[in-house]
């Protein structure tokens, strides 16, 4: 299966999806497109492994707007991966491995979990968090509803004016 090393994510208007541009280990490209939906259901995984045991009070919420503005500005700005090339591909399904230091994910092209069509990335907890503040910013753009999104990341995507890939 082949492997994301680099990923530009990025709301594109005339299909109202987010798109996903990767670089695989191997040099190839792939376009992968998300629905609304299906971003809206992977959010809270993600934030939930965030998370952790952590537990909804002040203090919490202020760890983890120290380490989201600290993995957005150690966010390094780079040359956007280039879409068009590689294979175009509607994620129809996201499988998750939670780990203690990292997240696995798995786009699959159908919900078949054996399909052949699919990418992984693994992602540390700050690219993670800076994933996060892009997707953040591609929802804001998007006009798409804000409530799955915690203060903590509000907060610091208020503070980021600059566009990230």
């Amino acid at each position: 299966m082949p492997v994301l090393q680099r990923m530009t994510t990025v709301w594109v208007e005339t299909e109202d999806r987010l798109r996903l541009t990767g670089e695989c280990a191997d040099g190839g490209l792939v376009c992968l497109w998300f629905t609304r939906r299906l971003s809206d259901r992977l959010l809270p995984v993600l934030l939930d492994w965030l998370d952790g045991d952590a537990h909804d009070d002040a203090r919490a919420s202020l760890m983890q707007e120290f380490a989201q503005e600290a993995a957005r500005g150690a966010l390094v700005p780079q040359a956007a991966v280039p879409p068009g090339a590689g294979d175009m591909v509607l994620v129809q399904a996201v499988t998750v491995a939670r780990g203690p230091h990292a997240l696995g994910l798995t786009f699959r092209a159908s919900e078949a979990p054996d399909d052949a069509r699919s990418w992984e990335v693994t992602l540390e907890q700050q690219p993670l968090r800076q994933w996060l503040a892009i997707l953040h910013d591609q929802y804001r753009k998007a006009e798409w509803p804000m409530d799955l999104w915690p203060a903590w990341i509000a907060a610091t995507t208020a503070q980021a004016a600059a566009a990230l890939h």
